[in-house]
């Protein structure tokens, strides 16, 4: 099937309308329904047993972290703990590939604790 097809479904008895946008592989299906991405994964039997015994992917709340863009050097660091930073403000410079980059804060907060350092 190809990605974008509109398909009618049976949900709990109600038939919905969803709109498939592709597979990542032969267990992994998207689709949009009421609006929204969804994703669906179909297992056989062998996998289905295994699946179950699975870690949980974590998640990581980036809101309160900065996680690095790419690998790199820390050639500055702009900010210090108890400063006020506002979105858009300089945070540090990485050094990566031989090109500066500019990490620049995304929300409004404060600087609870800086684990970096130059160099």
């Amino acid at each position: 099937m190809r990605g974008n097809a509109l398909l009618t479904i049976d949900v709990n008895g109600s038939t919905e309308n969803v709109q498939y946008t592709g597979s990542k592989n032969d267990i992994e299906f998207g689709f949009y329904y009421k609006g929204a991405q969804r994703n669906l994964n179909v297992y056989d039997n062998r996998q289905f047993q295994v699946a179950k015994h699975m870690p949980v992917p974590k998640s990581v709340d980036l809101n309160k972290v900065i996680l690095s863009p790419m690998p790199g050097a820390i050639v500055s660091v702009s900010v210090e703990v108890g400063q006020e930073v506002q979105p858009g403000q300089e945070l540090l410079v990485i050094e990566a590939m031989k090109m500066q980059n500019l990490i620049k804060c995304e929300v409004e907060g404060k600087i609870k604790s800086v684990k970096i350092k130059a160099g």
